[in-house]
């Protein structure tokens, strides 16, 4: 392995090469005796390859420690280099709200999945808004009416859910519903308006 050959770049790993080379050969014993032996090795070997895949987890936080995102010293290391840094994560796309009733003085507002591990936002008022978007960090923008808006009514929500139930509604007034996305890189750009008369 590549830590233990390049002692002038990885100067102190966690565990030193021999202690990594008898992990190594217990599970291939293990391994062995588990094809040989059949189900009575079976926990053995499943111990031996919880302990293999700990120990190059392990090692692998060390690499990065080390490598700080160089992709070089990581293939050095004998490790593949991966993009899962949130910094690789694109925003949020534009989801496409709906708005339903819900029961009396009750509607649900939902939109699709943008992607997994997100989490939605959504505003529900009685009139629209002059203007409105969310900033890449998450916040709300809105254009102040331009009259003023003194019986403006607006419901916010945020959370993982795609479905947002607002409930205690006035019967026979429209709504309106906006909803975006937000990951670990921001926001995406707020839905389309849809609107609904609640019942």
């Amino acid at each position: 392995m590549g830590i233990y050959t390049n002692i002038l770049v990885f100067v102190t790993p966690p565990m030193s090469e021999t202690a990594f080379n008898d992990i190594i050969k217990d599970f291939r014993d293990k391994r062995t005796a588990y094809k040989n032996g059949g189900k009575s090795q079976k926990g053995a070997y499943l111990i031996a390859l919880e302990l293999l895949f700990t120990t190059l987890a392990d090692l692998g936080v060390y690499v990065d420690s080390i490598a700080n995102g160089d992709e070089n010293i990581i293939i050095l290391a004998c490790y593949v280099p991966t993009k899962t840094s949130t910094s690789e994560k694109p925003l949020p796309g534009k989801p496409v709200a709906s708005l339903n009733q819900n029961g009396v003085g009750s509607l649900i507002g939902e939109c699709p999945v943008v992607a997994a591990g997100q989490t939605y936002g959504g505003i529900l008022t009685n009139r629209p808004f002059v203007g409105i978007s969310v900033t890449e960090e998450g916040e709300l923008e809105i254009t102040p009416d331009p009259e003023g808006a003194p019986d403006r009514f607006a419901k916010f929500t945020f959370s993982m859910a795609r479905k947002k139930t607002f409930d205690g509604l006035i019967s026979g007034q429209r709504y309106y519903l906006y909803m975006w996305a937000v990951n670990t890189k921001g926001a995406g750009a707020i839905s389309d308006v849809v609107d609904q008369v609640c019942y």
